[in-house]
C-alpha cells in the first residue's frame, strides 16, 4: 500500500483486514480444530479484501509527481486491468481444485466403502447410544455435496470438533441424559452405550475412565467392522 502511494485511510483499512484475519486465525487455533473448509474461505476473503484495498485512489501529490505518475500509468494500465481478474480466476480455480481433491472426492469414496456401510447398518440396528471415536466413520452421506441425503442416525454421538462449544451440542446431550463433563465415564456406568473405535483408542478410553471413576474398568469387543477388523464396537463395565 505504501509502494502504490495509497492514502493513510486506505493503509489503515488494509491493516485492519490483516488484523481481523490474524484474530480469526487465533480464535480458530484456540477454540476449534483448524480445518480446510474453514481456513480456505478465510484466506481467500483476506486476499480479496487486500486486492480491493489496492484499488484505492492514490494520495494527492504535487503537480510534477502527478504528471510523472500519469505518464507511467499509461504503460501499465492494461496490465493493471488484467491483474485483478487473473488473480481472482486463479484463486477460484485453486480453491475449487483443493476442495475437490481434499474434501469432496475423499468423502464420497469413503462414504461408499464397506466399512462405512457396515457402521451405518449397525447404527440402524442397535438401540444403544454409540459414541463415535473414529473420524473416518463419520462420512455417511452418499454425496459430499448433498449432505441432506445423509440420513445420519440420531443415536450416534460424535464428540470433539467445532460443535463441542455450541448450544445445540449441549441440548443434544441433555436430551439423552448426558453432559460433556462425564460423557466417556457413562460408558462404564450405563448398559445402553457403546464406543466404536480401534483397539488402541479403546484402551486409552478404558484407562481414562478408570482414572476418572477410581474403579477398575474392563472392555470387551462385541462386533467388528470392515474386512481387516480395523474398527470394533466396545462395551465397558465396572469390575
Amino acid at each position: 500500500m505504501r509502494n502504490i502511494h495509497a492514502s493513510s485511510a486506505a493503509r489503515a483499512l488494509a491493516m485492519g483486514v490483516c488484523v481481523m484475519a490474524l484474530a480469526s486465525c487465533l480464535l480458530l487455533a484456540t477454540r476449534a480444530r483448524v480445518r480446510l473448509h474453514v481456513v480456505l474461505p478465510l484466506a481467500i476473503a483476506t486476499f480479496m479484501a487486500l486486492i480491493a484495498c489496492c484499488q484505492a485512489p492514490e494520495a494527492q501529490r504535487g503537480a510534477h509527481y502527478a504528471h510523472r505518475a500519469a505518464s507511467q500509468s499509461r504503460s501499465r494500465s492494461r496490465l493493471r486491468r488484467l491483474a485483478l481478474p487473473v488473480v481472482v480466476g486463479l484463486c477460484c480455480v485453486g480453491a475449487t481444485l483443493g476442495l475437490w481433491f481434499k474434501v469432496v472426492r475423499p468423502t464420497s469414496v469413503q462414504g461408499k466403502s464397506s466399512l462405512s456401510q457396515d457402521y451405518l447398518s449397525y447404527l440402524r440396528e442397535t438401540d444403544d447410544m454409540v459414541i463415535q471415536g473414529s473420524a473416518q466413520t463419520a462420512f455417511i452421506a452418499r454425496d459430499a455435496l448433498a449432505f441432506e441425503q445423509g440420513a445420519y442416525p440420531a443415536n450416534a454421538i460424535v464428540p470433539g470438533g467445532w460443535m463441542v462449544y455450541t448450544a445445540p451440542w449441549q441440548d443434544f446431550l441433555a436430551s439423552r441424559g448426558l453432559s460433556d463433563s462425564d460423557l466417556l465415564e457413562q460408558l462404564a456406568q450405563r448398559d445402553d452405550m457403546t464406543l466404536v473405535t480401534g483397539e488402541d483408542t479403546a484402551e486409552t478410553v478404558r484407562e481414562f475412565v478408570e482414572e476418572r471413576l477410581g474403579r477398575s474398568v474392563e472392555k470387551r469387543s462385541v462386533r467388528t467392522f470392515g474386512d481387516d477388523s480395523q474398527l470394533s464396537v466396545w462395551k465397558y463395565s465396572l469390575t
